[in-house]
């Protein structure tokens, strides 16, 4: 079930960040079971691509194989994005990672971000955050999880055999805008999917 909808988020309309982002769709919520599924039920829905979903906290949060994403209240990104269901799937996480990677390093000035394939974003020796893709008829959900101002603890993490994670904000030494590294995500993924079909990369065949 989905939560509440929201006005403002991270201190901004979210009217005015739909338009700053450039999607036809944005619903921020305070707290939501997975922002995954959400944007699942708009692709179900006939919902365009680019449609987006935030929400400060999701209490079922899922990482590969069915994992639990830890996703505290204002501690990160949580975040996903409808894309066109015409790209190749196998493709998608790989690109969506890299969006993130290259978002990350616009707004955090000197830090480098690494990629484990298929859906790990790391720094030094820890995880700042995921990607998850997944299929929705005629589209495909992009969720994206990255710790901006905390991280969960790391103990449970470790000692599930995971890396350690990281918050973004602590290695940064400043605080970090959620909508603002939203807006540069948005832009990358634009980027990449957009030069995708331009170029004919990451198409399948059939379209």
């Amino acid at each position: 079930m989905s939560g509440v909808l929201l006005d403002r988020w991270d201190g901004r309309e979210v009217v005015t960040l739909q338009m700053a982002w450039g999607v036809p769709a944005l619903e921020a919520y305070s707290s939501i079971g997975s922002t995954n599924d959400r944007a699942r039920a708009l692709a179900e829905e006939g919902g365009d691509a680019w449609a987006t979903v935030v929400a400060d906290e999701q209490t079922k949060g899922r990482g590969r194989r069915g994992t639990t994403w830890i996703s505290e209240p204002g501690a990160g990104l949580w975040m996903s994005v409808l894309l066109d269901g015409g790209l190749t799937p196998t493709t998608v996480p790989l690109e969506v990672g890299l969006a993130c990677a290259e978002a990350i390093e616009e707004v955090v000035e000197g830090i480098d971000i690494g990629i484990k394939w298929p859906n790990d974003l790391l720094v030094e020796d820890g995880k700042v955050g995921g990607v998850l893709c997944e299929a929705a008829g005629r589209r495909i959900v992009a969720g994206i999880g990255i710790n901006v101002a905390g991280a969960p603890d790391s103990s449970a993490v470790v000692d599930a055999g995971g890396l350690p994670p990281r918050s973004l904000q602590v290695m940064a030494g400043n605080k970090l805008s959620r909508s603002d590294l939203a807006e540069a995500l948005v832009r990358r993924l634009r980027w990449r999917f957009g030069e995708a079909k331009t170029l004919g990369h990451g198409l399948d065949a059939a379209t």
